[in-house]
């Protein structure tokens, strides 16, 4: 029997394709790391701006957005409840904490990260490092993106219930509902420019650059894909512009590689690590940056979902072997900066460790460990999620009718 026989993999359906986005973004963050802790960023200059990291966390971001905000607006569209707020939190929290209790764990045991105190070992456990100076790069580095996520993971239910409000005060029908949503999802997306030109106007961006309402938009983009297929669930159309680039992937790819591209010979400054230092950003340097991660994003979630499923990027990124390594991405994720040190020090050290040495065994490493921890961990407290609580609906839909009389028999 295979060690990997007991993951739980998504069906090779729909949406498919996202789970290896999922396993793509996670190898991008760890060949990123590997570049910028071996100082090989001269080398790799695309890798070492960061852009390609940075990236994978819009990519995250998007995704999020996407799948967490989808049953919210199925169910409003199709006029039935919102799912519980309750349950809904539940289920998110138990997918975040538990695995990342126990590797950052590991990481305190490993060395001295200089922890302000208890009350600092409390803000990095619950995932609000990244609110204070003192506290941001402890315990895990990567796992400021965790915190974003639970901090939008704690608005969506916010944002769900304006937009049935407004859509209530425009009307009854399903159009009115459609305008709800669209409104929310439009200011949400918008508060992410907003909010840095603001702190950008005062002088300075510092950690509150990482917070929420600085990634809005990316999160915003993915609702807003939610949206939209929310509304063709209901009878609706997908517009003609984007039916047209979801019938040809190749075309929205070569799209999604030009921004990309061009992303990187834009040579725009970017946040040094130390989150006291200042951008050195004008607003327009800004906008500028961030509109082309979005249109990068934007093309490239076109295809997976809207796109057909037989075509050759959906079964390509809908594969068996990445959906695999999507269900063990999470702990990747969390495990590949632990080993990316040990790796290096083993090696000589990283000033003599070679790149692609280094990366090897930390990737190796890092998905033992996942596959471990998957067992261990992530599998007993999937099945917590639903302790108690119905399950939210995978696929919600118009009601069910009550079943026909039966027919006298002749």
């Amino acid at each position: 029997m295979s060690v990997l026989a007991p993951l739980k993999l998504s069906r090779a359906g729909r949406f498919a394709p996202l789970d290896g986005y999922r396993a793509l973004a996670c190898l991008m963050v760890v060949v990123t790391h590997c570049a910028e802790g071996l100082r090989v960023v001269e080398d790799h200059p695309v890798v070492g701006a960061n852009f390609l990291g940075y990236f994978a966390v819009v990519v995250f971001f998007t995704m999020s957005g996407f799948l967490v905000y989808k049953p919210f607006v199925d169910r409003h569209l199709a006029k039935r409840p919102a799912p519980a707020a309750g349950r809904f939190l539940w289920q998110r929290l138990l997918r975040i904490y538990p695995l990342y209790w126990v590797v950052v764990t590991v990481y305190f045991w490993q060395g001295n990260q200089n922890v302000p105190g208890l009350w600092g070992y409390i803000r990095v456990y619950l995932l609000l490092q990244i609110y204070d100076t003192g506290t941001f790069g402890r315990g895990i580095l990567a796992a400021w993106t965790l915190a974003v996520d639970i901090s939008f993971y704690l608005v969506v239910p916010l944002l769900a219930l304006a937009a049935r409000r407004i859509a209530r005060r425009i009307g009854t029908s399903r159009l009115a509902r459609l305008q709800g949503e669209i409104v929310v999802v439009a200011l949400f997306a918008l508060l992410g420019p907003v909010w840095r030109c603001f702190w950008l106007l005062e002088g300075s961006t510092r950690l509150v650059d990482l917070w929420l309402p600085s990634q809005a938009d990316f999160f915003g983009l993915g609702m807003a894909f939610a949206v939209l297929l929310a509304w063709v669930r209901e009878g609706g159309r997908v517009p003609n512009p984007l039916a047209w680039l979801g019938r040809r992937p190749p075309v929205a790819l070569a799209l999604f590689v030009a921004m990309f591209v061009l992303l990187g010979q834009l040579d725009l400054p970017l946040a040094k690590i130390n989150p006291v230092d200042a951008f050195r950003l004008t607003p327009a340097d800004q906008m500028a940056r961030y509109l082309l991660y979005l249109l990068a994003a934007f093309f490239l979630f076109v295809p997976a979902l809207l796109g057909p499923p037989g075509a050759a990027s959906a079964r390509l990124f809908g594969s068996r072997p990445l959906r695999v390594a999507s269900e063990l991405s999470y702990g990747v994720y969390l495990w590949h900066m632990l080993f990316l040190i040990h790796a290096a020090d083993w090696l000589g050290g990283k000033d003599v460790a070679g790149f692609w040495p280094t990366l090897y065994i930390a990737l190796v490493l890092s998905t033992l460990a996942s596959v471990v921890t998957y067992l261990a961990v992530e599998r007993p407290t999937a099945r917590l999620r639903n302790l108690g609580l119905p399950t939210l609906p995978r696929a919600p839909g118009p009601t069910a009718r009550p079943p026909a009389p039966a027919r006298p028999a002749a």
